[in-house]
């Protein structure tokens, strides 16, 4: 599997834990009230796996090959997309507040609760979506199957930085039992 192919695999796996967060915002908007304990393993995911796995992947092993052939690194789809890495991560620490607070809060936490996790869903998706078309189409025209090694080592250390070897295993576990995968 290339570095792509592995990245786009961890695209469609963060797209369908999205869609299993979205069916428990709805559910937790209809019934009034928040179990934190729910959304425990989404924050987790998110955090762990989203943040500080797979966008360092991307900022760490892909994005620095993607500037040595040419894409600048400032005013260029990937610098847009560096900010959002950003801006996401400080909205997943914001759902991990508003998670904890709704648990104290009740259901006069929930609104707030629910609007956040839905422009957090919303957004992430966004970002994917460009993320597959902007920063895949520059990797495919630029970068040649002998560039898999670097990268690939890249996202090692990526994953190293994420944490233990476990760690990082036990998260991409998570997401798919998430994204309710028999197997991962």
């Amino acid at each position: 599997m290339s570095a792509i192919e592995c990245l786009c695999g961890e695209h469609d796996l963060i797209q369908r834990v999205l869609g299993k967060l979205e069916t428990l915002v709805k559910q937790t908007a209809d019934a009034g009230r928040v179990c934190p304990d729910e959304f425990a393993p989404f924050v987790e995911f998110l955090r762990g796996f989203t943040v500080s796995t797979h966008f360092c992947k991307e900022e760490h092993g892909l994005f620095p090959l993607l500037h040595e052939r040419g894409v600048p690194s400032e005013g260029s789809p990937l610098a847009a997309l560096s900010r959002e890495h950003e801006v996401l991560d400080e909205m997943v620490r914001e759902l991990a507040d508003r998670v904890a607070a709704a648990g104290h809060d009740g259901a006069a936490a929930i609104p707030a609760l629910t609007q956040h996790a839905t422009h957090l869903i919303e957004k992430l998706r966004d970002h994917v979506v460009r993320a597959d078309h902007c920063m895949f189409g520059l990797a495919t025209a630029l970068l040649h199957d002998d560039d898999n090694p670097r990268i690939e080592e890249a996202f090692a250390q990526a994953e190293r930085r994420a944490g233990d070897p476990e760690t990082v295993l036990r998260w991409r576990d998570l997401g798919h039992r998430l994204a309710g995968d028999t197997t991962p």
